[in-house]
């Protein structure tokens, strides 16, 4: 046995025994170009603060859509300083034409494909905990809380303002495939297709 055996195999264990969470934001739009944008990213500045201050564990994630109206395809560079500076990971969603309600709200399920986490807290950008919420994180494992439910909105696919997840090796391309195919059997429907 090498010593990078050792080393896999007590990452292995540590990640079993003490297992990763994320607290996940996600801005959508984001007009570099006029700043409008700027409320939301200085509320999941805050945001992360008082979780840190509060005894937080959990990593930060913010995932972050361009408009496509500007030419710029990253934010700002005091933009990202003051994200990395909270140790905030930063991740971009491709540009999209719609840059719809109803689009946003399905990238925030891009979560289950970061299958370095156990459990994700997704919140809107405009959530604003005054505690440290990681006995979420706790309940969800221990059993207390059981497999969450997200419910369906009018207009989108589901209301998608603060949930826990699981991510796991192909769930997002399987929720691609059930959106695709509510798609496709709404296509004769007025408005959303879902």
């Amino acid at each position: 046995i090498t010593s990078l055996d050792l080393e896999t195999d007590l990452e292995s264990i540590t990640n079993q025994l003490i297992p990763r969470f994320a607290s996940a934001f996600m801005i959508g739009g984001c007009d570099v170009a006029t700043n409008h944008y700027l409320r939301f990213l200085y509320n999941v500045l805050v945001a992360t603060r008082i979780l840190r201050e509060e005894g937080s564990t959990s990593d930060v994630i913010a995932y972050f859509q361009i408009s496509h109206r500007v030419k710029e395809d990253v934010l700002p560079a005091e933009d990202v300083r003051l994200l990395s500076e909270l140790g905030i990971r930063i991740e971009y969603i491709p540009k999209s034409k719609s840059e719809s309600f109803y689009d946003t709200v399905l990238d925030k399920f891009r979560v289950l494909a970061l299958t370095d986490y156990r459990k994700v807290l997704v919140m809107d950008a405009d959530v604003m905990p005054l505690t440290n919420l990681d006995y979420l994180f706790w309940l969800s494992v221990n059993g207390t809380l059981k497999e969450n439910v997200v419910l369906a909105g009018v207009q989108e696919p589901s209301n998608a303002g603060f949930f826990l997840i699981e991510p796991g090796k192909g769930r997002y391309e399987q929720l691609l495939d059930i959106i695709r195919k509510r798609e496709e059997n709404a296509g004769h429907l007025e408005g959303p297709k879902f």
